[in-house]
């Protein structure tokens, strides 16, 4: 044991140091490849910022070369009349709000009158035009540097000047377009726009795909003309540098972006990431002084845990000890036939289930403690343990589930408790009484399997929950043949993985299909019930614990030819039509004419009005049990109730022979009774009204 901890010990470390040198790998082709798509961005964004700046501004310009297309076919219409050409000059700046100024130097001497120079011009000042001529021998604009690009230009494709700044203008920056001015085929002159920059040196602020950048206006020369920082000279160094050139102009663009700025969120995270890998190797010694000791204490928990694992097989095995767990489970008992099955959700559960016979009597119980685990399992072993001493000298079972919880209640501290049903039946009879202390209805089926349904429980609080309750008892005749499945909540509640639970529907419909095939013996029934509900859940998880035990009932009286019915109504007048269908039932199976079956049915019907009139005050909650036993010729109904003493054979014959007017008011129902039946017999016993009748077979 110890070698191979030693081995997974240097596997732990080899692993932590092999991760940790994969981290860095990682890193650094992170590092590399991080910078490489920023610097591809940043060459994506410059070039788009770029192109657009540079669209605008040779719109810019083309917008200012449209104004004067058209201009020697008006000019050459005015030529007559050389003072019609400051209407035309006016007329072009007024037009197109971007230009500033338009002259037209005329060649010399074109108008004699007007002298050697001539140069009508109009020009914005605030918000008007002026116009006036303004060449002259202080403004000889033949040496002036628009007139000679204008002459330099070819046909209708004019020049731009280098930009400068004009001292008339307030100094501002401006840029000169020329071009020559023909009447046919002769020159007559140059016409100059004059164009304002310092919008772009505004646009050129607003390129800025990165804080700090610097977006220049380059002469052809490479000279700065507009700066959008004239305090920043950008070098290659420090920038990623990007050149546009503008049109057919001899203008150029210029975007400079930081590099600090482009690599700035890589960058700061490298650092992070540089500092964590500091920290991480500093700790890597700290780390694997750990490991080792944690591996140590790892060795020592899995240890105490496989002990805990053994405990916990030790305490399933004891638990599971404590449960009945051969069946049928009687050799030497035909009456009855049981199966039980416990599954816990852990390996441990808090269900219970238990049973032996007593005085030719079962005593049987079933539950259910609150939580789950060890905790539960141990109130499930004090809970079985009360079960069996308790009712080793108690028959009733409500005074067992009383008991009970007195103990379970006293010093209750964790306050777990137990839903319990307890039952115990006679053997010789069917007869039995049971005590529900708030578990789940048991599903009673008939010996033939044509009927099923929940057997009617009172509403008791579960043990442990609250000392002196007064646990109420009630009373039931099983028939030959006839099966109680009792089961726990982690049956109905079990859950698919939709949440759905199973249900008491899906009970009682997965009952009727086992019964339709004809067998449903405790043990085909528990098994079969246990498929229904494994294949409801399919692959959800067990979330409680599940029990189950089906008690068949099968005296002996059966094979000798007895043959037992029963039924059990509330002491409610209006539930007496359920009688005749019962009587049908145990007349055919006597033998009985219709003749007969009616009178039967009058003595039976009035027998039990009896009960429910005079044993029960009015107001009481009770139930009138009627077992019908046919053997050996005789048929006996035997009805008992929980009511107040009522002893109906009491009452005199009837003397038929006197009037209506002289006979004493009642006694005519039991006098029918005493006609149609052979005897009738009545016993007080166990706090019970027995009323015995017998009617011989011929």
């Amino acid at each position: 044991m110890k070698g191979v901890w030693e081995n997974r010990r240097l596997r732990a470390v080899s692993a932590i140091l092999a991760a940790t040198l994969t981290v860095v790998v990682i890193l650094g082709v992170q590092f590399y490849i991080s910078e490489e798509h920023d610097e591809e961005d940043c060459r994506k964004l410059v070039d788009r910022d770029l192109q657009i700046a540079s669209m605008r501004i040779d719109a810019y310009l083309k917008d200012a070369e449209r104004s004067i297309e058209n201009l020697d076919e008006v000019i050459e219409s005015q030529l007559a009349c050389p003072d019609s050409i400051f209407g035309v000059m006016r007329h072009v700046v007024h037009k197109n709000p971007l230009i500033l100024g338009c002259s037209l130097g005329f060649v010399s001497n074109y108008y004699p009158e007007k002298g050697h120079w001539f140069e009508p011009s109009a020009y914005r000042d605030g918000d008007s035009i002026v116009y006036e001529q303004v060449g002259s021998s202080h403004h000889d604009y033949f040496n002036m540097e628009w007139y000679q690009a204008g002459l330099d230009s070819q046909g209708r494709t004019g020049k731009w000047t280098a930009p400068y700044r004009d001292n008339s203008q307030n100094d501002r920056l401006m840029m000169s377009y020329c071009r020559q001015v023909k009447h046919g085929r002769r020159i007559v002159g140059v016409v100059s726009l004059d164009v304002s920059l310092e919008w772009i040196t505004q646009m050129l602020r607003q390129v800025e795909p990165y804080r700090g950048s610097v977006c220049q206006l380059l002469s052809k020369d490479g000279e700065v003309i507009v700066s959008s920082d004239s305090l920043q000279q950008p070098t290659e160094r420090h920038y990623f540098i990007s050149h546009q050139i503008i049109g057919q102009r001899d203008l150029a663009l210029l975007l400079a972006c930081p590099k600090m700025a482009v690599y700035g969120d890589t960058t700061q995270l490298n650092l992070i990431m540089f500092g964590m890998l500091v920290m991480a190797a500093l700790l890597l010694t700290y780390i694997v002084r750990r490991s080792v000791k944690s591996i140590n204490r790892l060795h020592e928990t899995q240890y105490q845990q496989e002990m805990v694992e053994g405990d916990l097989r030790i305490a399933r095995s004891i638990q599971m000890g404590m449960l009945p767990k051969r069946f049928p489970p009687y050799s030497d008992c035909d009456e009855v036939n049981i199966c039980g099955l416990l599954k816990p959700a852990k390996a441990v559960g808090g269900d219970l289930y238990d049973f032996y016979i007593r005085d030719q009597k079962l005593f049987f119980c079933i539950g259910d403690v609150s939580g789950k685990g060890i905790p539960a399992s141990l109130v499930m072993a004090v809970t079985r343990a009360l079960f069996r001493t308790i009712s080793a000298h108690e028959e009733k079972p409500e005074r067992i589930v009383s008991l009970l919880n007195e103990s379970a209640s006293k010093d209750n501290e964790t306050n777990m408790f137990a839903t319990l049903f307890v039952g115990v039946m006679d053997l010789q009879t069917g007869y039995m009484t049971y005590c529900n202390a708030g578990h789940d209805a048991p599903l009673l089926i008939s010996k033939d399997g044509s009927r099923q349904g929940l057997l009617p429980v009172d509403s008791n609080l579960p043990a442990g929950v609250m000392p002196g309750w007064a646990f109420t008892s009630q009373e039931t005749v099983i028939d030959s043949g006839a099966t109680i499945f009792l089961y726990t909540d982690g049956l109905t509640e079990a859950e698919n993985i939709d949440h759905e639970q199973f249900g008491d529907e899906r009970l009682l419909d997965t009952a009727r299909r086992i019964c339709a095939k004809g067998n449903h013996s405790p043990q085909v029934l528990v098994e079969q019930m246990v498929d229904a509900v494994h294949q409801f859940v399919g692959d959800a998880e067990q979330s409680d614990d599940l029990t189950m035990m089906a008690i068949q009932y099968t005296p002996k009286a059966v094979e000798n030819g007895q043959r037992n019915h029963s039924i059990t109504l509330p002491n409610d007048i209006d539930t007496v039509p359920q009688l005749p269908q019962f009587i049908d039932e145990v007349a055919v199976d006597a033998g009985l004419d219709a003749s007969q079956t009616m009178n039967l049915n009058l003595a039976i019907e009035e027998a039990v009005v009896n009960v429910m009139e005079y044993a029960y005050p009015e107001g009481t909650k009770g139930t009138v049990n009627i077992v019908a036993t046919i053997a050996e010729g005789v048929l006996s109904f035997v009805i008992s109730d929980s009511g107040m003493p009522f002893d109906p054979t009491i009452k005199a014959e009837v003397d038929t022979t006197l009037s209506a007017e002289e006979r004493p008011i009642g006694g005519l129902g039991i006098h029918l009774v005493r006609q149609i039946m052979d005897d009738i017999a009545y016993e007080r016993k166990d706090n019970k009204n027995i009323l015995t009748l017998r009617k011989e077979l011929k």
